[in-house]
């Protein structure tokens, strides 16, 4: 069960960064001064993803780890909400 929430983590998370990699959301965010917290969250994503990647596939056993994966699967949403609301406002 563990290993399908590090895969399902890190699936959120690269959907949460595929907004991010828009030039023209990037190129709005700047113009309405929030340039530097699309970056941040893109960083954020970013760093997290590198945390999972080496661990996909991997059979977790910590209940402390499991409990912060399904925190960050919930957070993951929320950044993806956010990029998606921050396009829809660039259209």
């Amino acid at each position: 069960m563990a290993t399908a929430m590090v895969g399902a983590a890190f699936s959120v998370v690269g959907k949460a960064l595929a907004p991010s990699t828009d030039s023209l959301l990037k190129d709005w965010a700047a113009s309405v001064e929030l340039g530097s917290n699309v970056q941040a969250l893109e960083l954020e994503l970013l760093a997290v993803k590198a945390l999972l990647e080496p661990t996909l596939g991997k059979e977790i056993n910590s209940s402390s780890l499991k409990d912060l994966l399904v925190k960050l699967q919930d957070h993951a949403y929320d950044a993806e909400d956010v990029l998606d609301e921050l396009d829809y406002f660039r259209i």
